[in-house]
């Protein structure tokens, strides 16, 4: 089915995600987070080049509300919208989808069980459970037409382990049909690990290190999270394949634009 439309407005409409275009083609997906609901902030991280932007909804005072203009600017930017919501939550992961997310990430899954529910509260049936009604077409003038019946394989959905549990249960959370990518989360495994605060301590290195080897059994990508050039190359060498190199206050403008090119590049650490 083609996934690239002349919208109601007459523009193109891009319904190809780009963290599922570099992944499909080899790549890395790189991406930055967005340090604060703010509309300008998210314009100038997005014009960094990033594959997508980091929309954090876990950890962060804010909600769908208060960043739902985010993700039409990453749309418009041919970047993809990634919105980690608090948790499991059918409510949640719906409001983001119907915001604008293209790319939704699941906190502290720990089971295969609910790594199917968050593929399912994702999909549109039949696939799935998500409700209809998604607000961010109108304010692009994109028929529902359009996104509807290519939402489904637009839709990348990322499961986060964080646990013992989690990593116990790693092989069969892989292995389920519907999830693009399987993330590491540093800082919690180091707390489950009692070395709270210390991701690069050596016994959390190691299993970080082996994470993605783990997944790629199952045919899936290895997501991390780091701050800047340095540790992002080395996680691309160790195998990580969907990777956020931090936000453009930690990194300046100038200082994220040139990581992008010297990772594309093939640069070393």
């Amino acid at each position: 089915m083609p996934q690239r439309r002349l919208g109601r407005s007459g523009l193109l409409v891009d319904f190809i995600n780009p963290v599922k275009r570099a992944l499909q083609e080899g790549q890395v997906a790189w991406g930055v987070a967005l340090p604060d609901c703010s509309d300008i902030l998210a314009k100038l991280s997005v014009d960094t080049g990033p594959e997508f932007l980091w929309i954090d909804l876990e950890h962060r005072a804010y909600g769908p509300n208060e960043v739902r203009w985010v993700p039409i600017i990453c749309r418009q930017a041919d970047v993809s919208p990634m919105i980690r919501v608090p948790g499991l939550d059918s409510n949640w992961i719906k409001k983001a989808l119907d915001i604008g997310a293209s790319t939704i990430m699941v906190p502290q899954i720990d089971t295969a069980e609910q790594a199917k529910l968050a593929v399912e509260y994702c999909k549109y049936p039949p696939e799935g459970s998500r409700g209809v009604s998604p607000l961010w077409p109108m304010m692009m003038n994109v028929d529902w037409s359009d996104y509807l019946p290519v939402a489904n394989s637009e839709t990348a959905v990322i499961v986060q382990i964080e646990s013992p549990e989690g990593l116990d249960n790693i092989d069969e959370i892989a292995a389920v049909e519907g999830v693009d990518i399987v993330f590491a989360g540093p800082q919690d495994i180091a707390a489950s690990m009692g070395v709270i605060g210390q991701p690069r301590h050596p016994d959390v290195v190691e299993i970080l290190n082996g994470f993605p080897e783990r997944v790629a059994q199952f045919g899936k990508p290895a997501g991390i999270t780091d701050v800047g050039f340095e540790h992002a190359a080395r996680w691309r060498d160790v195998g990580y394949r969907f990777i956020n190199i931090g936000t453009i206050a930690h990194l300046g403008l100038d200082g994220a634009t040139d990581a992008f090119e010297r990772l594309r590049s093939g640069q070393g650490g």
